[in-house]
């Protein structure tokens, strides 16, 4: 039987429903494997893709041809460790927001995003960023705040159009002397970290509108080395 045939046949639907309708785990998720086999059921299709839970699952199952459409995707509050491959089939997303889950990495098929500009991976336990972020020509907005990143991601220095910027509360000691090379940039949020020595790196960069420091370290000179050579830089301290 195949699968177009499936997706057409009133029992099938009848069977799904019955498996979503039990608030079961197990048997949800017997759901979507089933109709990963079977096809999607126009009747059931609103349904799957309606919650958070649903888009979850449908990027785990593959059933990624409900969510081509998106421009926005938000999952916020939930215990997810890893983002599923297939988020890279969501090729029309513009902003996507994986606040306060669990995630460890992010999977390289993030880099078929081409039209994001606004990425928040605020609350997560984020220890890297993978190298083909790189390939996210239109970003302007990333939010890792909340983080244990311990270095910073130089895949960041390849973002022409990344303006604003928040590393803030990770594990951050040092920043890339390349730095200065992020000639978009705009509002940069490197507060809360364990970090030394940044001041050198931080005086090239004069175009930075908002510059937060928040619980840094820094002793009176370096503070007023800032002050000097960023003049026009909102500094928050």
């Amino acid at each position: 039987m195949n699968a177009q045939y499936l997706k057409n046949d009133p029992e099938f639907a009848h069977k799904l429903t019955q498996l979503l309708d039990s608030y079961d785990d197990v048997n949800i998720r017997l759901a979507y494997q089933l109709m990963q086999g079977g096809g999607v059921p126009n009747s059931l299709a609103k349904r799957i893709s309606d919650n958070i839970q649903g888009k979850i699952l449908c990027l785990e199952y593959r059933l990624t041809s409900l969510l081509t459409h998106l421009q926005i995707l938000q999952i916020h509050d939930t215990h997810l460790q890893e983002l599923p491959s297939a988020i890279g089939d969501l090729q029309a997303l513009v902003i996507l927001e994986l606040i306060n889950n669990q995630l460890v990495c992010l999977p390289p098929e993030i880099q078929y995003l081409q039209q994001l500009t606004d990425l928040q991976l605020v609350a997560n336990r984020l220890i890297g960023l993978p190298e083909e972020i790189k390939a996210l020509k239109k970003l302007e907005k990333l939010n890792i705040y909340g983080n244990q990143l311990k270095v910073f991601p130089e895949a960041l220095l390849h973002l022409p159009k990344l303006e604003s910027l928040n590393l803030g509360a990770n594990q951050l000691q040092a920043l890339p002397t390349q730095m200065p090379q992020m000639r978009a940039l705009r509002k940069l949020d490197i507060g809360t970290n364990p970090m030394q020595n940044i001041v050198a790196v931080l005086t090239q960069m004069p175009w930075l509108e908002i510059l937060s420091l928040s619980g840094l370290k820094l002793s009176d000179r370096e503070w007023q080395q800032l002050k000097v050579k960023l003049p026009y830089t909102q500094i928050i301290r």
